[in-house]
């Protein structure tokens, strides 16, 4: 990361780049992660600063517009600081695992949407004098498709309700498994689903094409599946298997 802050007669004055900014034309300001002198922090940047040029716009797989903007010479008030000093990089990876919570909510979210779809499909698309659904195999692909939502559901669940409980941040092993196998699961249901419909969903317009696209996505978001499965890795290590068990 080569956007710094340094300190100026000026005041901290801040330069560098950012890329794949959602809603970018939506937002007066963004969270931008920074290296002050004595380490990683993170600053409040103002928009309509004359120091932010925006470079290019481009338009990912699902349609989605994400920006890449320069900062040149920006001059950042003391209140648009929002973390400094040794502790700033702990407390910034705290706020990531509320991040990956959301993620994981979002992915289950589109899950569902594409079960519905194709449960409704199965039971009104008639084959062979019956519907669809009424096959066992569509019957298996249903319930495996209920089973793994339920696993990803019960798993998001408890990372929230447990920090909700004991009044702290999500647990990053908790975080990282939600985000890694919600991530996964949306996607393989709506792929399930997609397969169900056959070419009727494959067409480009269909919400369930668009499904596709747009999961494909959240398993970058909050940190790729690797990165999710090197958190978890890790505090395995540091917990041992009697974390678990908390």
């Amino acid at each position: 990361m080569n956007t710094t802050v340094e300190e100026r007669d000026e005041g901290l004055v801040l330069n560098g780049e950012k890329t794949w900014v959602s809603r970018f034309e939506d937002a007066s300001a963004g969270v931008t992660w920074v290296k002050f002198p004595e380490g990683l922090g993170t600053v409040i940047v103002d928009f309509d600063d004359p120091g932010v040029e925006v470079s290019n716009h481009y338009t990912n797989m699902a349609g989605h517009e994400q920006t890449h903007y320069y900062m040149e010479d920006i001059v950042i008030p003391s209140e648009n600081v929002l973390t400094r000093g040794e502790d700033a990089f702990k407390e910034q990876l705290k706020a990531l695992n509320w991040e990956r919570l959301a993620v994981a909510s979002i992915s289950n979210t589109w899950a569902l949407a594409a079960l519905e779809q194709a449960l409704e499909y199965a039971q009104d698309r008639e084959q062979f004098g019956q519907p669809i659904a009424e096959f066992q195999g569509l019957e298996w692909k249903l319930s495996e498709m209920v089973t793994y939502l339920e696993a990803s559901r019960a798993l998001t669940y408890r990372a929230a309700e447990d920090a909700v409980a004991q009044g702290r941040v999500p647990d990053p092993l908790q975080t990282g498994a939600a985000n890694l196998f919600s991530g996964q699961t949306a996607e393989s249901i709506i792929s399930e689903a997609l397969q169900i419909f056959g070419a009727n969903g494959y067409q480009q317009g269909h919400p369930l094409e668009y499904l596709y696209r747009l999961q494909r996505g959240w398993r970058f978001a909050g940190g790729t599946d690797e990165i999710q499965k090197n958190t978890v890795a890790r505090w395995l290590k540091r917990g041992g298997v009697p974390s678990l068990l908390n």
